[in-house]
């Protein structure tokens, strides 16, 4: 398997295995209850974010492709899972990703119009109390860093857990974090922990969003 850079191509795909991957997450199944997701909800909210996120300064994503070596092989290549990360500060490295384009900035706002119809006439069977107490919610487990890498979004489509890919999205992230000489950090539900636990990550800090949802703030320092 291998790591290349997100292709527009990618999009319908990528909304498909994210839907899979955060089908039966924590908050996910809070936010979106089964109404929600068989009428469509969870898989345009995964697609709208992922659009928005490819065209968001200082934000680049991976995707991880099978080979023809993988033990799991199909006769074709596949995607296996994705990985998007965000690098904050401003350093020349930390520039270098922020570069913006009036059309990325079109984009966003056009996708914007998009995420505020799909709220207001096709997600009526969200619990909208919940999810506006949650973004009301204040979480800022790193805004004391000044330069930073965040993971900020991890999903394997789970036909293909346990194969080492998440960890080898990871890998990419905690060598660029490395070579530049900064924290990588993320925020985990409980049950992801380990993953990041196993990699070096310390925790850093916990909120709950809802009784049974603790969001983990981790962190893993450079290596002088």
């Amino acid at each position: 398997m291998h790591l290349r850079r997100l292709k527009r191509d990618d999009l319908h795909a990528l909304a498909d295995l994210g839907t899979e991957a955060f089908r039966d997450d924590d908050l996910q199944t809070i936010l979106f209850p089964p109404e929600a997701v068989a009428n469509g909800s969870l898989r345009r909210s995964i697609n709208l974010r992922i659009r928005k996120r490819l065209v968001e300064a200082g934000t680049h994503c991976y995707v991880s492709m099978s080979d023809e070596d993988d033990e799991f092989w199909s006769g074709e290549s596949e995607l296996l899972g994705y990985a998007f990360w965000t690098r904050v500060g401003k350093s020349e490295a930390a520039k270098k990703w922020q570069t913006d384009t009036l059309f990325s900035k079109l984009e966003r706002t056009l996708i914007g119009a998009e995420m505020w119809y799909s709220e207001y006439f096709l997600d009526r069977d969200r619990p909208w109390d919940k999810i506006h107490y949650m973004r009301n919610l204040s979480i800022d487990h790193f805004g004391s860093i000044p330069e930073y890498l965040e993971l900020a979004a991890l999903a394997v489509h789970p036909k293909f857990h346990r194969r080492g890919i998440g960890g080898m999205m990871l890998k990419y992230g905690i060598d660029l974090a490395q070579k530049e000489q900064v924290p990588l950090v993320l925020e985990a539900s409980r049950a992801g922990t380990l993953l990041y636990t196993k990699n070096g990550f310390s925790e850093t800090g916990r909120t709950e969003m809802f009784p049974e949802v603790i969001v983990v703030a981790m962190q893993l320092d450079p290596k002088v």
